[in-house]
């Protein structure tokens, strides 16, 4: 109060009438248990659903991919594999060929329009319809895996796999910080981001040990998280499209 006082004494002014508070004296700064009050309750639980999935997803078809390449020739079918068992006992692995880099790039570039198309439909459809339309598109193509297709084909799929599991990715990682509000932001966030990781730890144990047991046991797996993450999306309760963004 001095300060403002001495301000305006140089600048020849009187201070308003009325009486100075502090908002922020009662707020919670930076506590975790905000994110577990009854407000924000669900939306956490929620978020943490859905970030394990999209980096469980993401992570997995990036693993995956290789385990199929490695054990699938140029036109051959998955199918004519009873499992993608690696048949090289000495080193217990097989070396990618030119066509598997080939095809492993093209699987990459699948990440730019995949995030370029997620963006735009955020905006124009909102955060939840977007982020719920992916990942039953993830599922979707998931399934079409099961059709005994050649390489080709199946590096279609892929394709669409891995641009659509990085653009929901990405989305949530948008959403996050808008749905929170300042004080606990930067917590919410990062626990997001936690489980993400913690999902990403996890993948391999089905992209690339569950796979050479049963690929398409694998492949349920991934299909029934992506379904699962796709209730928890429409469950939020908050669309933040147009939504300020909260400071308490």
């Amino acid at each position: 109060m001095e300060v403002l006082q001495r301000m305006a004494k140089m600048n020849k002014a009187k201070l308003p009438t009325g009486t100075l508070i502090n908002e922020a004296e009662n707020v919670e700064h930076g506590n975790f248990l905000v994110l577990f009050n009854g407000e924000y309750r669900l939306t956490t639980l929620l978020l943490w659903l859905t970030f394990f999935t999209s980096g469980f997803l993401y992570y997995g078809v990036v693993l995956m991919t290789t385990q199929v390449f490695q054990q699938t020739d140029s036109g051959e079918s998955i199918c004519s594999k009873e499992s993608l068992s690696t048949s090289t006992v000495e080193c217990g692995c097989k070396l990618l060929t030119a066509d598997d880099y080939v095809g492993l790039l093209w699987t990459t570039f699948a990440e730019f329009p995949g995030i370029f198309l997620t963006m735009c439909c955020m905006e124009r459809l909102g955060r939840k319809r977007t982020l719920a339309g992916e990942f039953l598109l993830v599922a979707a193509s998931l399934s079409l895996m099961f059709i005994c297709a050649d390489r080709t084909l199946m590096l279609v799929f892929i394709f669409m796999v891995r641009g659509l599991s990085l653009g929901v990715f990405q989305g949530f990682f948008v959403y996050a910080p808008e749905v929170y509000p300042t004080i606990v932001r930067s917590i919410g966030l990062g626990c997001c981001s936690t489980m993400a990781r913690i999902g990403a730890m996890l993948t391999p144990y089905i992209a690339q040990v569950l796979v050479r047991v049963s690929f398409n046991f694998s492949l349920g797996v991934y299909i029934v998280m992506s379904l699962m993450a796709l209730v928890a999306t429409l469950l939020l309760p908050y669309e933040t499209k147009g939504r300020p963004m909260q400071e308490t």
